[in-house]
């Protein structure tokens, strides 16, 4: 375990490759408040894949919040970073609310590259070729 009472949180970058800054919940004492991830959900989007989780436990590992994940289908366990988990209920996050606006799927988005119908192309096709190179 790690040993110091206050250790500093690094960011590094995310899976996908971009660095976000992350508020991490803490005690009134200012500590990572580790307790606080216990039972959330959350969701894991790496190499065009989404995970949906529960978080079982938390620990800080070489100044990185690690949180130990189970699939809400399926088995297992896994240890992964705090900043490649997209957790909705993020304690770290109070008061720090960020306002969501809704996307028909009819209606591309004013900023959108693509059209909701070519993503959902490019995911299946995505999908298929994972699925393709597993059976070989």
């Amino acid at each position: 375990m790690y040993k110091s009472k206050n250790p500093k949180i690094v960011d590094t970058p995310k899976t996908e490759g971009a660095i976000s800054t992350i508020s991490y919940a803490r005690t009134s004492q200012g500590r990572v408040d580790l307790s606080a991830y216990t039972g959330l959900k959350g969701t894991i989007i790496a190499n065009g894949l989404s995970i949906d989780v529960k978080i079982n436990k938390a620990r800080i590992r070489y100044g990185h919040l690690d949180l130990n994940v189970t699939p809400t289908s399926g088995t297992g366990n896994v240890w992964v970073e705090r900043k490649n988990i997209e957790i909705p209920a993020d304690p770290g996050a109070k008061g720090k609310k960020k306002k969501i606006s809704k996307v028909s799927s009819k209606e591309p988005a004013k900023n959108a590259l693509f059209p909701a119908s070519e993503i959902q192309q490019m995911v299946r096709a995505i999908m298929a070729e994972q699925v393709s190179k597993a059976k070989n």
